[in-house]
């Protein structure tokens, strides 16, 4: 699992040892990519969606879409 975090979190983020298997890559842009050898739930789509704006999963593409689709109900809930 892969993801890429926006600059503005990417200090919390590569301070912290998420998991043993964590390992992270910067970019010139300032953004921190994570990669983690995780089962792939409930809770960590929570520490995903955690991040709003600031992380977008970049693999696997499955897990990707289940966060675009959480994020589409969040918007949903408050077009009303």
């Amino acid at each position: 699992m892969e993801v890429e975090f926006e600059p503005a979190v990417a200090d919390y983020v590569r301070a912290r040892e998420w998991h043993p298997s964590q390992r992270v890559r910067d970019s010139e842009s300032g953004r921190l990519t994570i990669s983690l050898d995780v089962c792939l739930d409930r809770a960590l789509q929570s520490w995903i969606l955690s991040f709003g704006p600031f992380a977008r999963v970049t693999a696997p593409t499955s897990l990707a879409r289940q966060i675009a689709e959480q994020f589409e109900e969040a918007r949903a809930r408050y077009a009303s």
